[in-house]
């Protein structure tokens, strides 16, 4: 994150779950403050991540606009190499029940028996 005026770095991120090429930060959304610190938290996928043993399987993570800690970690309920969960990623409120869901693409997942036929998943971050 940038100041607009200076132009300086105001916030960085790393990956939590570091590996090389694990391209944290391939997608980036903003989502609105949910752990009630006032400031909105940062989604962010990481499609190449290792997750479960599988490589590029993909990790998505929320984290806390204030502190920078993790506040979820999510994998693909149907996890597979090379799947790329987290390539895209949404926050908001997707299902209009007033509250936060994070919505991840995985576009090389297999459905319907198709390879590569790509899935994508929407995880409720608000109970």
């Amino acid at each position: 994150v940038m100041r607009s005026g200076t132009g300086a770095v105001a916030v960085s991120y790393g990956s939590p779950t570091s590996v090389p090429s694990g391209n944290f930060g391939w997608a980036v959304a903003g989502l609105p403050d949910i752990d009630g610190d006032g400031r909105g938290e940062v989604v962010v996928g990481a499609p190449a991540e290792t997750a479960g043993g599988l490589t590029q399987a993909g990790r998505v993570y929320v984290l806390s606009g204030q502190t920078r800690n993790v506040l979820f970690v999510f994998t693909s309920p149907n996890p597979e190499q090379n799947g790329r969960f987290g390539q895209s990623v949404a926050a908001g409120d997707a299902n209009n029940a007033g509250g936060y869901e994070v919505v991840v693409g995985a576009p090389s997942e297999t459905a319907g028996g198709d390879d590569n036929a790509g899935r994508v998943y929407v995880f409720s971050v608000q109970d």
